[in-house]
């Protein structure tokens, strides 16, 4: 990696110190809610090349605020379902 992609991933990026300081909570608490779900409450970190957890800078903004986006993710994952539910039933009808 080079130091022009290192400092482009700082600026689009949180570590989980600060995205805990944005949200008012400890890093810790995040770092185990992501060891035993994978996500904090719905935003994936990404790892980064020396282990550490790197937030999208938008993250405290979409939590927080976010019943909107999340409302989004939820629905969309709701549509997908349905499709394929809808999917099955007709691939059953035409055998």
């Amino acid at each position: 990696m080079t130091s022009n992609q290192l400092a482009q991933l700082f600026v689009r990026y949180l570590t989980t110190d600060e995205l805990g300081h944005r949200l008012n909570v400890k890093a810790r608490s995040i770092r185990a809610r992501v060891r035993k779900t994978g996500t904090y409450f719905g935003l994936k970190p990404v790892k980064g090349p020396n282990r550490l957890l790197y937030w999208a800078a938008d993250s405290g903004e979409r939590l927080l605020g976010g019943a909107q986006s999340g409302d989004q993710v939820a629905d969309s994952a709701q549509d997908q379902s349905a499709d394929s539910v809808v999917a099955e039933r007709d691939a059953g009808e035409k055998s």
